[in-house]
């Protein structure tokens, strides 16, 4: 037997009429997310959480234990200013049977640190035609009153230089791997204006790709398909992004 019959959730599997008004649906949720109560979760819900309230990442399971978890963190927190994000709102009916509506939404904290942080629902249809939490998750973004780590200023770096700096003996913050996670990790620090140092085994960036495997080759073929990547910069055309590692 799979082990996903184990799993505390499961896919949704009441359908979505065709006359819903999604938006609708979410304005009602997003209006008291505030104050959210076991009863609009499903029973096996799933809250994910990644430094937006929790200050780490964290997932909660069932509905009783997300409430208690999100009215103390959301309290500690101070969060509030809950907006949805209409465009971003559908109703995704799977050629295999689970439907659900997914929106998007944005909010703040105003304990401190205070932050912007974002959040994705989605909620689907039970038995007795009641609309409850199926997913949640928050997502820490921005300090307010920082550098939006998300935008970098551009620098004209030499052989002689670490990133267009003199190298510096003292770093506010270590990053320990040269691969893509690590260097993203390092532009926000840069963009945040803290000082950093990025440690590899390898000796050349990109070495833990290039030397894995026998080719490497961005998978986006146009500058569209990049465009959400965080810290790019559109300085390149299709035939470039082909050689990005």
């Amino acid at each position: 037997m799979s082990k996903l019959v184990s799993f505390p959730t499961s896919l949704p599997s009441n359908p979505i009429p065709n006359d819903t008004n999604a938006a609708e649906v979410v304005a009602s949720f997003v209006s008291r997310l505030v104050n959210l109560e076991s009863q609009d979760f499903k029973n096996d819900a799933v809250w994910r959480d990644t430094f937006a309230l929790t200050g780490t990442s964290r997932t909660f399971y069932t509905s009783s234990t997300i409430t208690a978890a999100w009215h103390e963190t959301t309290k500690r927190s101070q969060a509030g200013s809950f907006i949805v994000d209409d465009k971003r709102t559908r109703t995704i009916r799977s050629p295999f049977g689970p439907n659900w509506i997914q929106a998007r939404f944005s909010f703040e904290t105003d304990a401190v640190p205070q932050t912007i942080c974002t959040g994705l629902i989605t909620l689907v249809l039970t038995a007795d035609s009641e609309w409850r939490i199926w997913t949640l998750r928050t997502i820490l973004e921005q300090l307010k009153g920082q550098p939006n780590v998300d935008v970098l200023a551009s620098v004209n770096g030499t052989a002689k230089l670490t990133n267009g700096q003199i190298e510096e003996c003292l770093f506010d913050c270590i990053v320990i791997g040269g691969g893509q996670a690590g260097l993203s990790q390092g532009g926000r620090l840069k963009a945040l204006g803290i000082s950093y140092v990025v440690l590899d085994k390898y000796q050349e960036v990109g070495d833990n790709w290039k030397l894995r495997y026998g080719s490497a080759r961005c998978k986006f073929t146009t500058f569209e398909e990049v465009s959400a990547l965080a810290l790019l910069t559109p300085c390149c055309d299709s035939t470039h992004l082909s050689r990005i590692l």
